[in-house]
């Protein structure tokens, strides 16, 4: 599926976006970057926040809207939702820039206000961004993740997208993963504040570049064959005909491919490229149609390659979430001892997982045919995925944090960083032209202003 788009420019529609910034006294953490993982520099997590939501504000245009929501143990709205004029924007900025930590984190009352306040403010669509550094200390009964999917089941008409945004090493990554997919939206694992740049400038982009912000491919058989396509890592409900997928949001001119798995009924006489599929897409709140390209792409098809290439991808993303499974399933034993050891086996295990399906996946496509896309996307195989579970302590540093926000951004084909090369196959034209303008603004900003005292590291005084 594509949205085309004659036009490159950074003209887009006006989009509206709440920010929800943890302001639990954990955010009072000191921030490490890349030469200075002590915190030297004095700045606070909650620095580092106020400043990726400065790089929000001063993206936005006077025709985008804003709004600010804060939580510690219970949420309020900081900065109800405006256009972003000039004499607006310093006002978001200037309430921003006051904010001090306060209380434990009640992470759904922050989530449930900014939905709330997207109500009220009649919102068409709204993007709302979860920006936090730890795990929740205050939580609804039926836990997180059924309390947004009871929330949206129950407000159908309301059209939100949900990504979270994990700063540090000691958040509840699993959990901002599960919310993202749950809100349609992309988890973006932050280490240190060297990375705040690239993933909300990479972020805001996606999010001024969508041509479609919610819609549902629908695949229906016309002669009896079965569908399936719960593989691509997408909502996927089945029907009496085939079946339906929620989609992520639709950035112009970045296509984006969905596999199912087609089953000709039991004693067929016709090949499965003779089955009759019909794909259409529902959006607009479902009031409008459009037809859908569905093309076969099994084995001596002219998708050959594509198929195979795209299968890669999905099998990298499947790759990452069963060996996550794999290992926390181990850590979870309650005895220490067996828990180092079933952990090693563990990773082992998902060592020689990764080792097997490397060599699958480059040997499905001949060297001379690959794209440029499946050949950064090996790149994501043998250099950062293969590193994360190369050693138990760097997964347990930062790998459990960084892997599902990679195998995220694969599922939806998001690029939402500069670093990963699998990522930037996924940046369109369009994309490509709001994310310089973006970095642009983003290089001109000051620094962000220290909170606390900075310090000389111990092996400078020696």
């Amino acid at each position: 599926l594509e949205a085309a788009s004659d036009s490159v420019s950074r003209s887009h529609a006006g989009r509206t976006i709440v920010c929800v910034l943890d302001i639990s006294y954990s955010m009072d953490d000191r921030a490490t970057m890349h030469g200075d993982e002590e915190g030297a520099a004095g700045l606070s997590l909650l620095d580092i926040v106020k400043h990726a939501t400065r790089t929000v504000i001063d993206t936005l245009e006077p025709h985008d809207r804003l709004g600010v929501v804060v939580y510690s143990c219970s949420a309020s709205v900081l900065y109800p939702i405006q256009n972003m004029t000039v004499q607006n924007k310093a006002a978001a900025w200037n309430s921003v820039r006051a904010l001090s930590t306060t209380g434990q984190t009640n992470l759904w009352d922050g989530l449930l206000s900014a939905l709330e306040l997207c109500n009220t403010a009649s919102v068409a669509h709204a993007n709302i961004l979860l920006l936090t550094d730890g795990q929740p200390n205050i939580g609804p009964p039926r836990g997180h993740v059924p309390s947004l999917r009871q929330y949206l089941e129950k407000h159908p008409d309301r059209s939100v997208e949900i990504s979270t945004f994990g700063f540090g090493y000691n958040m509840a990554s699993r959990l901002l993963h599960d919310l993202a997919a749950e809100g349609g939206g992309c988890y973006s694992f932050i280490p240190d504040s060297s990375f705040v740049g690239t993933c909300f400038v990479n972020a805001v982009a996606n999010i001024l570049a969508t041509a479609l912000s919610s819609s549902t491919l629908v695949l229906e058989s016309l002669d009896g064959s079965s569908l399936y396509a719960d593989f691509n890592g997408l909502a996927c409900t089945p029907t009496e005909t085939g079946i339906t997928l929620r989609l992520p949001a639709m950035p112009y001119g970045q296509p984006k491919t969905i596999l199912a798995v087609l089953t000709p009924p039991k004693g067929a006489l016709t090949p499965p490229s003779s089955a009759r599929v019909r794909a259409y897409l529902k959006y607009g709140n479902n009031k409008r149609t459009a037809a859908v390209e569905s093309r076969y792409c099994g084995p001596g098809s002219d998708g050959e390659r594509f198929l195979l290439e795209q299968r890669a991808r999905l099998q990298t993303v499947k790759l990452i979430r069963l060996s996550e499974a794999r290992i926390h399933k181990n850590e979870g034993s309650a005895d220490v001892l067996n828990q180092n050891e079933g952990s090693a086996d563990a990773l082992a295990s998902v060592q020689q997982s990764v080792e097997i399906m490397l060599e699958e996946v480059e040997g499905s496509v001949a060297t001379g045919q690959r794209s440029s896309a499946f050949t950064a996307l090996l790149e994501d195989v043998k250099g950062q995925i293969t590193q994360a579970y190369s050693r138990m302590d760097w997964h347990r540093r930062w790998g459990r944090h960084y892997l599902p926000s990679l195998a995220r951004a694969h599922a939806i084909q998001q690029c939402t960083n500069f670093k990963d090369p699998g990522l930037q196959a996924y940046a369109g034209a369009k994309f490509c032209s709001v994310r310089d303008f973006s970095e642009a603004i983003f290089l001109k900003l000051p620094p962000p202003t220290p909170s606390l005292r900075p310090f000389l590291p111990v092996d400078d005084l020696q």
